[in-house]
C-alpha cells in the first residue's frame, strides 16, 4: 500500500506543474519524497523507482492478464469431505466459432501493468526466501486509474499471463512515466466533466488502461476485449495533447511530453 500511495501522490505532481505553466492560479505544493534526510527532493514517479534500485531493490514491470471473477465463487463440497472453489464469471463472445459453427466465448479477463519489488524495504519471507512485493497499475471499478495491491488469492485461474517481455532497466523506467501520465489523464478528464466511477466504463476500464499502455511502449497490444467509448477516447486524447504541449514549456518534462504524445 506505502508503495501505491507514494507513486500515485508523485504521479499527481504534474497536474500541479502542468497548472503552474499554464500561468493557473494554484495553492497546491508538490508531494515530496526522501530516501534518506540529506538526499535530493525526489517530485516524479520514475525518480522515486530509480531511487529505490539505487539503494539495492530489483524492480520490473510487465503487462499481465487473468481471469476476473470480481471476488465472486461458488463452494462445492465433495464426497470425500473436502471442497472445490469454482469462479463464476462473465463470458463474453468472442467473434470467433469452431469449425461446426459454435461461437467462442471466453472469460472476461483483468489485465494492467505489474510492477514487481524486491529488496531492502520489502524484507525477507518467513522461510529466509526474498519477498516480493507486486503492486499493478490500471483504472479501478472503484473510480482511480493508478497504482493499487495485486496480491490476489492463490486460485488457479487468477493465476497471470504475461502479455509482452518484462520491461527492465530504462524500459522498466519509460512504462512508470507512461503509467504516471496515463492516470493523470484519466483522472483529470473523470473530476472536470463529473464522470460518475472516475470515468470507469466510459474512459475504459482495466483492460484499455493496460492496452493503451502496451500500444505507447510496443506499438501493439495482446490485452482483449477493448471497450473504450469513442466520445471520452476523443476527450482523453485531446487533454493529453494538451497537457503534453503545457509540459514542453520547461525541458525537465521532456520525457513526460513526449510520453503523453505516444498515449494520444
Amino acid at each position: 500500500r506505502l508503495f501505491c500511495c507514494l507513486l500515485n501522490r508523485l504521479g499527481h505532481n504534474f497536474h500541479i506543474s502542468a497548472q503552474k505553466l499554464k500561468g493557473e492560479d494554484t495553492n497546491l505544493q508538490q508531494f515530496v519524497v526522501k530516501m534518506k534526510p540529506k538526499d535530493k527532493d525526489i517530485i516524479k514517479p520514475q525518480d522515486f523507482v530509480k531511487a529505490l534500485v539505487d539503494n539495492g531493490h530489483k524492480i520490473s514491470t510487465c503487462p499481465r492478464g487473468a481471469t476476473t471473477t470480481f471476488g465472486a465463487s461458488f463452494c462445492v463440497k465433495e464426497n470425500d469431505g473436502s471442497w472445490t472453489t469454482i469462479p463464476t464469471a462473465f463470458f463474453l463472445q468472442s467473434g470467433y466459432e469452431s469449425a461446426k459453427g459454435k461461437p467462442a466465448h471466453f472469460f472476461m479477463p483483468h489485465s494492467g501493468l505489474d510492477m514487481d519489488i524486491t529488496g531492502p524495504l520489502v524484507g525477507p519471507n518467513p522461510d529466509g526466501t526474498a519477498g516480493r512485493c507486486n503492486i499493478q497499475y490500471y483504472l479501478a471499478i472503484e473510480g482511480m486509474a493508478g497504482w493499487h495491491s495485486n496480491h490476489n488469492s492463490d486460485v488457479p485461474w487468477i493465476r497471470p499471463n504475461d502479455l509482452q517481455n518484462p520491461y527492465k532497466g530504462s524500459e522498466m523506467f519509460r512504462s512508470v512515466t507512461f503509467a504516471a501520465m496515463a492516470a493523470l489523464t484519466l483522472n483529470t478528464i473523470a473530476t472536470d466533466m463529473s464522470l460518475p466511477n472516475g470515468g470507469y466504463g466510459l474512459t475504459g476500464v482495466c483492460n484499455d488502461t493496460c492496452a493503451v499502455l502496451e500500444v505507447a511502449m510496443c506499438g501493439t497490444t495482446n490485452c482483449h476485449p477493448i471497450s473504450y467509448s469513442g466520445r471520452f477516447l476523443m476527450h482523453t486524447s485531446r487533454y493529453a495533447v494538451n497537457l503534453a504541449t503545457a509540459l514542453s514549456k520547461d525541458r525537465s518534462f521532456k520525457s513526460e511530453s513526449e510520453a503523453l504524445k505516444r498515449l494520444a
